[in-house]
Formats: C-alpha cells, sequence, structure tokens
C-alpha cells in the first residue's frame, strides 16, 4: 500500500463543461469564434461587384474562411486530451511563454568556477 496524504482526485479526460452544439463545438465556441468567422465570410459574399465570376470567386475565399474557423474550433491539438482545444492550447503556450521561469543554480564548490 502506497502512502499519500489527503484524498486523490481523478478526473476523466474526456470531460467538458460547455453544452455540445456540434460533436466538439459548444455554445460559447460557436458564438464567439466560429459565428464571427460566419458573419466575416457572408460580408465577404455580399461585397459588390455581383458578376458570375467575382460571385464565385468570393464564395470560394468565404467558404475558405468559414472553414479555417470550423477547424480552429474543431482541431484538438493534444491527441491524448480530447478536452483541450487549439484556443486552450494557445492560452497555455502564451501564458507559459510570460511567466517566471526559475533556473537552480548548483552551489559553487571551493576552487572551482561556475560552468565547469
Amino acid at each position: 500500500m502506497t502512502n499519500r496524504k489527503g484524498k486523490e482526485f481523478i478526473f476523466p479526460d474526456n470531460v467538458e463543461s460547455g453544452y455540445n452544439l456540434i460533436k466538439g463545438v459548444t455554445v460559447k465556441m460557436f458564438f464567439t469564434v466560429l459565428l464571427p468567422f460566419i458573419i466575416i465570410g457572408l460580408l465577404i459574399i455580399a461585397i459588390p461587384p455581383y458578376s458570375l465570376v467575382f460571385m464565385l470567386i468570393k464564395m470560394f475565399v468565404a467558404f475558405i474562411f468559414i472553414t479555417i474557423g470550423f477547424a480552429i474550433v474543431v482541431t484538438r491539438p493534444v491527441k491524448s486530451r480530447e478536452n483541450i482545444t487549439v484556443m486552450n492550447h494557445v492560452k497555455y503556450l502564451r501564458e507559459y511563454s510570460a511567466r517566471q521561469k526559475l533556473f537552480y543554480i548548483a552551489t559553487k564548490k571551493e576552487g572551482e568556477k561556475y560552468g565547469e
């Protein structure tokens, strides 16, 4: 038997706190990330001129733009953790690079220089 202090909590990897509209897309992610991409895509289509060639080009650009937004919402960058989204991962990386790092230096022995 191992010696542990306190209660052990086990959290499953697939737990999400939000309500899913589509598998992997929560209501919050839909309104904060995906909906702005859809609105910008529709605005691209609404910009004149309205000739057939320009409409096809604008529809292609809007489709690519909406697909990028959907990919950001659906992609899971950490394979072993299904509940971490791209937005969470980018936030974690940004917070990690901004925080202060601790570097431990070995104590100097007598007659020794640092770096030896």
